[in-house]
């Protein structure tokens, strides 16, 4: 065999190599680059995303405090004129339900009247104090307008109708006092 021949093969051999370590180096190279780019591309995406998300809340938060104060603008005086009047209702709805008994068309007498206020606004008397006699004792809640009944009362009402009252004499001794 010819010495050219065998360097020949050997070239061949090593280049054969170099072009497959190459090759190998290559790929992987690229493997790693398009991992980093894709890593790259995420983190900037996150970030950006994350940006934009930012700067839509701003924007929305923002633009809710405007319409939110435009709102308070326009209806604060409405709001407070609103409260006022409930205010003025709940006034005169107590100062009613103190001077009712007094109404020339309020069916009992004025001096059988007591005032309680919660949960019922009058408990009556009646017969008391003209003859000394009570023909009937009336638990009387007091409605004005739109206004309703609240638990409390309704509870009152159920017990009352239902028989669950009771008189009871509750003595203290003078040492307690």
């Amino acid at each position: 065999m010819d010495i050219y021949l065998v360097i020949s093969v050997l070239l061949l051999a090593i280049l054969l190599i170099i072009v497959i370590l190459y090759i190998h180096l290559r790929l992987r190279l690229e493997k790693n680059v398009q991992r980093l780019a894709l890593d790259t591309f995420r983190a900037w995406m996150n970030n950006t995303l994350q940006s934009e998300r930012e700067n839509i809340r701003e924007s929305i938060k923002k633009e809710y405090d405007a319409l939110f104060e435009k709102w308070k603008k326009d209806y604060s005086e409405e709001i407070r004129k609103e409260a006022i009047k409930k205010s003025q209702e709940v006034l005169k709805g107590k100062v009613t339900e103190q001077i009712i008994p007094y109404f020339p068309d309020f069916p009992y007498d004025p001096r059988d009247v007591r005032f309680i206020g919660s949960p019922i606004d009058l408990v009556v008397f009646s017969g008391l104090r003209e003859r000394n006699v009570v023909d009937e004792i009336v638990f009387i809640e007091i409605k004005t307008g739109k206004s309703r009944q609240s638990e409390a009362e309704k509870k009152v009402e159920e017990a009352v109708k239902n028989g669950r009252i009771s008189y009871r004499v509750i003595n203290i001794p003078k040492e307690t006092l």
